[in-house]
């Protein structure tokens, strides 16, 4: 028996656990979605700029770290710019968050089964596991916080090796991802309070050179690429519901909090995005296991838990108190990172109820390996494969049933949509591209628009709009003498031909 206490049969159901979810992404990533608006748009920004470029506020009030856009970009530009090449830096990010979280659990948990518990919490989070072939950061600032978490509990790394990695690889995750301000700080404290003697001047000077280098790395992120940024006014409308209210003591403070309750509780949740109704059970099972083990946490009242526990607190009290200054919102997706942290306390829970219950351990085990079968198989049924806005198959519709040089009119909405895959050369169009403006969703402005262009004959192409928007705007181009005479719908995304009443 190792340090580590399980069985072959355990350790087998790890790696199996482990392989299922690489499976499993890997699936969803060859799948090959379509982009969807936001990953569209951050298409369009990358393929219209060169690496210069990118260090300029991005278009269509989008914001990503300044490394994950060159990294991105370099890909794009070695490879053909397509929905692998953009995503793959995702992929990445989603397989070294799995290994990294299995390593630190082994590293933290001493029950193997317990291990086997946390991993699956974090391979079963519907949340994760979407980001993992997303054209968005989320899933880099999970594989950024888990790496600086790796290297500073490294029980064998010397103090002096280990502040140069530190600093090094903290000013690094700086410009990576937005999210290290409120890591940093948990690591910083972690190190220093890891030293038998934290006050002693030569661990006090090493500190203070990591933690300059840092607020060096900072400053300059800060002031060069979010200071002032022209996206932020349109930034706050949108995250509006993830601010907390001034006043904390008020009813709008508590109707926040109770909101954000089942927002988290949806989303850090097993399924609960595009799914069906059926797996409700499923559901409260999953919340009364996690309450379960979170209590067996609280119980574990031990100098190792409590330390651990600092690593958790602490990046969540920060995250809030930058969302009370509308710094950064309490968004689930931009409070991903924080999820494998959660999964290691619910294995330390875990870990505590199994050392009370040795004479029904095999019993447990054996539940816990069939209930997590049953539930790879549910995650496979309603996960895979996700789709979003699937606009693909409309444009290879548009695509082979084309007349000759027909103008192709795009509702606001879809313009980055249409615009990135005729970028990436995927649609080609035959005749000119007229891009909408945006009417909020006013079907009559937007088919006067479309009147005022006198098509002969177009196509108009729909992406991320209001269900029924397409019908009004249809009826209200019928009213104005022109029929429909082709289409072509798919999830998220449409395409209708039009033709004047006269041409034949």
């Amino acid at each position: 028996m190792s340090t580590q206490q399980q069985t072959t049969g355990t350790r087998l159901a790890t790696y199996l656990l482990m392989a299922a979810a690489v499976i499993m992404s890997i699936f969803q990533y060859l799948y090959c979605r379509s982009f969807w608006t936001d990953e569209a748009a951050v298409v369009v920004n990358i393929m219209d700029r060169d690496f210069a470029g990118l260090m300029k506020p991005l278009m269509y009030y989008q914001m990503a770290p300044i490394l994950y856009l060159w990294i991105t970009k370099a890909i794009t530009t070695i490879f053909t710019p397509n929905e692998y090449s953009f995503r793959i830096l995702s992929l990445i990010a989603y397989l070294t968050s799995l290994w990294l979280v299995w390593k630190l659990l082994t590293r933290f948990v001493k029950d193997g089964l317990a291990v086997f518990i946390g991993l699956a919490f974090f391979v079963f989070n519907n949340k994760l596991f979407y980001y993992s072939s997303e054209l968005k950061q989320y899933m880099t600032d999970t594989m950024v916080t888990l790496i600086l978490l790796y290297v500073a509990t490294d029980p064998l790394s010397a103090n002096r090796r280990k502040m140069l990695v530190m600093s090094l690889v903290g000013a690094l995750a700086i410009f990576l991802s937005n999210v290290v301000v409120t890591v940093l700080p948990m690591i910083f404290l972690f190190i220093f309070f890891s030293e038998s003697k934290p006050w002693q001047w030569s661990h006090l000077r090493s500190m203070l050179l990591m933690g300059f280098v840092w607020l060096l790395a900072f400053a300059i992120n800060y002031f060069m690429f979010m200071h002032d940024h022209p996206s932020r006014a349109q930034q706050l409308i949108f995250f509006a519901e993830a601010f907390p209210p001034t006043n904390l003591l008020s009813k709008q403070a508590l109707a926040f909090f109770e909101y954000k309750l089942q927002v988290v509780k949806r989303d850090f949740g097993f399924g609960q995005n595009n799914t069906h109704p059926t797996i409700s059970i499923q559901e409260y099972v999953h919340y009364a296991i996690f309450l379960f083990l979170l209590a067996g946490y609280v119980w574990n009242v031990t100098r190792r838990a409590n330390r651990i526990l600092l690593l958790i607190v602490i990046p969540i009290l920060m995250h809030a108190v930058l969302a009370y200054f509308k710094a950064y919102p309490l968004a689930i997706r931009n409070m991903l990172y924080q999820y494998p942290l959660i999964c290691i306390i619910l294995a330390l829970g875990a870990e505590k109820w199994l050392s009370l219950t040795s004479r029904i351990r095999p019993v447990l085990t054996a539940v816990t390996f069939i209930l997590t079968a049953v539930l790879c198989v549910i995650f496979v049924r309603v996960q895979l494969p996700h789709q979003v806005e699937e606009s693909k198959p409309v444009l290879s519709f548009m695509q082979e049933h084309s007349r000759g040089e027909e103008t192709i009119y795009s509702y606001s909405a879809g313009n980055c949509t249409l615009d990135a895959y005729i970028r990436t050369k995927y649609y080609k169009p035959t005749g000119p591209v007229i891009w909408g403006t945006y009417f909020k969703g006013d079907h009559v402005q937007a088919a006067a628009e479309i009147g005022s262009l006198h098509p002969k004959s177009a196509w108009i192409f729909f992406a991320h709009f209001a269900d029924g928007l397409e019908h009004r705007i249809m009826g209200e181009l019928s009213n104005s003498g022109y029929r429909q005479t082709d289409s072509v719908r798919a999830k998220g995304a449409a395409a209708y031909r039009i033709e004047a009443a006269a041409v034949k």
